[in-house]
């Protein structure tokens, strides 16, 4: 349902997004730059890329996906994810913090650096370059998830917001564990992969949220707390969102309602973990 819902909206908003792209001269193609297949979603039309060859090029560099909507000219900000950044910044306490796929620091920037130590990993230099400049205060890695290049046992805190659902494998859960030190805490999101947000071309795993808690478990992490949130009105929040992209400022609906939902109408899952001590293993 939320699938055919997504494509009816993208075909629903193509024609007024040509008369402002027209207008504003911003550059489109009614075709995919790969395959030359015509293009009815509105944001396709700005990257360029079908959803096939989207999922294509991302499972060549599946870490890349800001690198390639840098490349293809859509915006990494995205406002319609604010409601995933208030609930992971009000769970966020001192020490060191990373933030895995930080992008341009939408995270980060709502943290106070007094008690904390901040750092952010990306894979897109322009993202970052931008962000440095902005946060002088935040220290940013440009290197890729999946391979961090932080010693173990290094951050009182880890938050993964909206990374796991591009990865195919499980390696970015394997590395937040490693990096994280023992009797510290993770916090993820990925989005409902049966909701509005999950079946978008980009993503290359859809998750529910047992498959969720079951990867994090996998990876050696303790699951404490998770909810199922995020109430999507159809066409308004994205209507909404689209104007607050293109006003660059935020807007009253412009992302979902940050409220606890049943799984079948959450947009996003949120899971808390924490990294056993070295004592909880030994008492095993």
């Amino acid at each position: 349902m939320w699938y055919w819902l997504s494509r009816l909206e993208g075909a629903f908003f193509l024609v007024p997004f040509l008369i402002y792209a027209s207008l504003r001269h911003i550059t489109y193609h009614t075709r995919c730059l790969d395959c030359s297949r015509r293009l009815f979603n509105f944001e396709l039309l700005h990257g360029g890329l079908c959803e096939k060859c989207l999922k294509e090029r991302l499972r060549i560099n599946p870490a890349g996906v800001y690198a390639l909507r840098s490349e293809t000219g859509v915006s990494p900000v995205n406002y319609g994810e604010n409601h995933l950044y208030e609930t992971v910044a009000r769970r966020v306490r001192g020490g060191r913090v990373i933030d895995i796929g930080c992008g341009r620091a939408p995270l980060l920037s709502r943290l106070s650096p007094e008690g904390r130590e901040l750092h952010g990993i990306d894979i897109a230099g322009e993202a970052l370059r931008v962000t440095k400049s902005r946060y002088p205060g935040i220290n940013f890695y440009l290197g890729d998830i999946r391979s961090l290049p932080f010693k173990a046992d290094t951050f009182d805190y880890l938050v993964c917001i909206e990374a796991l659902e591009h990865i195919e494998k499980n390696e970015v859960a394997y590395e937040c564990f490693r990096t994280l030190k023992p009797g510290g805490t993770a916090l993820f999101t990925v989005p409902n992969g049966k909701g509005i947000s999950g079946r978008e071309p980009e993503h290359l795993r859809l998750f529910s949220f047992q498959s969720l808690v079951d990867l994090l478990e996998g990876a050696g992490f303790k699951v404490i707390s998770g909810r199922r949130f995020g109430l999507y009105i159809p066409f308004i929040t994205r209507l909404s969102g689209t104007l607050a992209t293109i006003l660059n400022r935020d807007l009253p609906l412009s992302h979902p309602l940050n409220v606890s939902l049943p799984e079948w109408l959450a947009t996003h899952f949120f899971v808390e973990c924490r990294k056993p001590t070295r004592q909880s293993y030994a008492a095993r």
